[in-house]
């Protein structure tokens, strides 16, 4: 019998985020796996337009804390 793991996928930066930048669609993945607490994919539109709220390593999976209007 085979067991199936579903993982989940989230938004993590495409690449280094600096505090106070716009993120738009080029600085974000959508990868495996979701941590618990992080933005999923189908929010993506909420967050394109957000500024960093602080500094987000390339591959850190997106939170609501680390964005601002």
């Amino acid at each position: 019998k085979e067991t199936v793991i579903v993982q989940r996928r989230c938004l993590r930066a495409a690449r280094a985020i600096e505090a106070g930048e716009v993120l738009s669609r080029e600085m974000i993945d959508v990868l495996r796996p979701a941590t618990p607490g992080a933005i999923m994919p189908q929010e993506i539109d909420r967050v394109l337009g957000l500024k960093a709220a602080k500094s987000i390593e390339k591959g850190q999976e997106l939170r609501w804390t680390m964005l601002e209007d």
